[in-house]
């Protein structure tokens, strides 16, 4: 994995390349045991982040649906958006992909 990787990861917003559109991979605020999920807040800093400084346009949040709520307590990506759209993302920017299942 890290060769695939290699020259792919980046840790400064302005060595990031500009693209149309970046993927959000699905996870949820909350873990499966109800703890607050650091991951997720990471994530969406850093999208937002890269929102904000111009690199990507459009955000695709991919997660597990609605359905998987009861099961996993989440609906992943509607709370990848709400999320995002409380960092001054616009909604309009943000597609929603329900079948992320095993992001």
């Amino acid at each position: 994995m890290a060769n695939n990787a290699k020259g792919r990861t980046f840790d400064n917003l302005a060595d990031v390349p500009s693209r149309e559109t970046g993927l959000l991979l699905g996870t949820s605020p909350i873990t499966p045991d109800g703890v607050h999920n650091y991951y997720f807040d990471n994530r969406i800093k850093a999208t937002a982040d890269l929102y904000h400084v111009g690199k990507i346009r459009r955000i695709l949040v991919s997660g597990g649906d609605y359905t998987m709520t009861e099961k996993h307590g989440c609906d992943e990506p509607t709370a990848m958006r709400d999320s995002l759209v409380a960092h001054n993302v616009p909604d309009t920017c943000i597609i929603e992909h329900w079948q992320g299942w095993r992001t």
